[in-house]
């Protein structure tokens, strides 16, 4: 388990410093653009752009959310030993897209995050319906946000259903304050409960 979670920490800060070198290239190759005007700093800059907007798309997309919960449990003092010592060999919930269940920590599936238990306040399933006029077809979108206590949403592809066997089995692993489901109430409920964790 420890592998892994390198290997999504390392592609994560690799896909960092691919963004970063894009839009460094995309700066210089704008200025050479300013100074010298042909085709060729045209095609740069196009290409630049093109390759920029993919990497930030891929990084805050997929990428950024390992860097976020694992800059969270390094400020709470845990170590990744300590998490991929948790989680070997741990149950997993849900077929396709699983949730790995450890004893402190559990993991979620696109995009990777690992989590306290004890960092999660707020659990709702967030629906997005769009309606296309010009065919009249209407999609509907489910995912999944996971709410910290330090504020921060971090969403899962994972089906409401899995997420709600995943809670109902680990519940007393969970803070005693844990919200499940979306009302504007909670909402309210779940600012005051961060203000007291931070």
């Amino acid at each position: 388990m420890k592998e892994k979670i390198q290997a999504k920490i390392n592609g994560a800060k690799m896909w960092k410093s691919i963004t970063l070198i894009c839009v460094l290239i995309l700066v210089v190759s704008f200025f050479v653009g300013i100074i010298i005007k042909n085709d060729i700093t045209k095609f740069i800059l196009g290409a630049s752009g093109i390759a920029t907007i993919v990497s930030l798309i891929v990084f805050f997309g997929f990428r950024n959310n390992i860097l976020k919960c694992m800059k969270i449990l390094e400020e709470a003092g845990i170590t990744l030993d300590e998490v991929a010592k948790d989680l070997e060999g741990a149950k997993t919930i849900g077929k396709v897209r699983k949730v790995v269940c450890g004893d402190k920590f559990f993991t979620l599936p696109s995009p990777f995050c690992v989590f306290s238990y004890k960092e999660i306040l707020w659990v709702y399933l967030k629906k997005t319906t769009t309606h296309d006029g010009s065919t009249g077809a209407t999609t509907t979108s489910k995912t999944v946000i996971f709410c910290t206590a330090h504020g921060k949403k971090f969403s899962a592809n994972i089906s409401w259903k899995v997420a709600k066997e995943f809670l109902e089995e680990n519940r007393e692993k969970f803070l005693p304050e844990l919200i499940v489901g979306y009302k504007m109430k909670y909402n309210k409920q779940y600012k005051e409960l961060v203000k007291k964790y931070k």
